[in-house]
């Protein structure tokens, strides 16, 4: 029997966004493997007597810290994550599918751009093609689109490996507890 599937497929909710783009880029560099580092903030918490004041002030400072390299990030990774909408999609290391407002041409060039919920949410782009003409779906009035990966990064598709089986294991606990 021939196996037509090479990755495992999940049904879950994420924040992505998708940007139609006239042809695929020769060089792809982006990477999923985002640092949010500072040298300015001390975050060890070595002394039981702190006083609340004082934690407030690094909490602050901590936050200031992480907000200015997610805006770092933003600028680098040329994202507007404002533009990210939770959606339902169905994923695996090899593609995406998704319902969208407008349908897009078979053979359409798009970069797709996916918040993983892993231990820390992680940024994957990838670029893809449109498989399939996109069908109007009766009851939400919006395309299925599916949409194969051309171009992704080694370690952003294991990333999504890695959250399909995590989210395949959420699945099956769910229905043991039910």
């Amino acid at each position: 029997m021939e196996q037509r599937r090479h990755f495992v497929r999940v049904d879950t909710s994420i924040l992505m966004s998708t940007k139609e783009i006239l042809e695929i880029p020769k060089m792809w560099g982006h990477t999923a493997t985002l640092y949010l580092t500072s040298n300015e903030v001390n975050f060890s918490f070595n002394n039981d007597s702190i006083e609340t004041e004082d934690m407030f002030k690094l909490l602050y400072g901590a936050l200031g810290t992480i907000n200015d390299s997610l805006n770092e990030i933003k600028e680098a990774l040329n994202l507007d994550v404002d533009f990210m909408k939770k959606q339902q999609v169905n994923i695996s290391g090899s593609g995406i599918s998704f319902f969208k407002d407008k349908p897009f041409k078979e053979g359409t060039n798009l970069i797709v751009s996916m918040v993983l919920p892993l231990e820390l949410p992680i940024l994957v782009k990838a670029v893809g093609k449109v498989v399939n003409s996109p069908k109007k779906d009766e009851k939400t009035g919006k395309y299925f689109t599916k949409v194969t990966f051309d171009l992704i990064h080694t370690d952003d598709r294991e990333l999504i490996v890695r959250y399909t089986f995590k989210r395949q294991r959420e699945i099956i606990n769910l229905n043991k507890e039910n």
